[in-house]
């Protein structure tokens, strides 16, 4: 919901409550926050700073968190909740638009956002897809068709998919 530039968040305004708004843009923003500390760049790449961390970690054994060890932090809690409110206020994307092609133009405007969609983007909604092509293998790869070489059996699959999708539909037009 949050990743898909053509809702942003909108659908969760609409449809839960106030408490669960709250709690979500609180995980949101605290994720946001993850990521910044990973030190995500302008371009949206995610850095890693060894010795910042390590002094960050050293300063909290020895109960010195208030040293400014590296950039103030309610600041960058100040620059992620510029840049979430930035995001979620923005003007809404066609729904035909790719989300990739969105966060390809906008990682410099929203860097952590994007680092997210990056990250989040690629999971497969459902194994439905893969499962079907295993299920249509099996029908071709039978104990009396085991010795099937890999090239071959790709052949026959496609072959089978292609009949598949050229057969007539007699209710197309109703």
């Amino acid at each position: 919901v949050v990743v898909d530039p053509s809702l942003r968040f909108r659908w969760i305004r609409k449809y839960w409550g106030q408490e669960w708004i709250t709690h979500a843009e609180n995980i949101i923003l605290a994720l946001m926050e993850k990521y910044r500390a990973m030190k995500v760049s302008a371009s949206g790449n995610v850095e890693s700073s060894p010795q910042l961390d390590s002094l960050d970690s050293l300063a909290r054994l020895y109960g010195l968190d208030d040293m400014e060890l590296g950039p103030s932090r309610c600041g960058a809690l100040q620059a992620v909740e510029k840049e979430y409110r930035m995001y979620v206020n923005g003007e809404l994307v066609d729904g035909s638009m790719d989300p990739l092609r969105f966060w390809e133009v906008n990682r410099t405007r929203f860097p952590m956002i994007f680092a997210i969609a990056m990250d989040y983007l690629p999971i497969q909604a459902s194994s439905v897809p893969c499962e079907r092509v295993f299920s249509s293998s099996a029908d071709t790869d039978t104990k009396k068709r085991n010795l099937i070489s890999p090239i071959l059996m790709e052949a026959l699959q496609m072959l089978k998919y292609h009949l598949r999708s050229q057969r007539i539909d007699f209710l197309a037009n109703w």
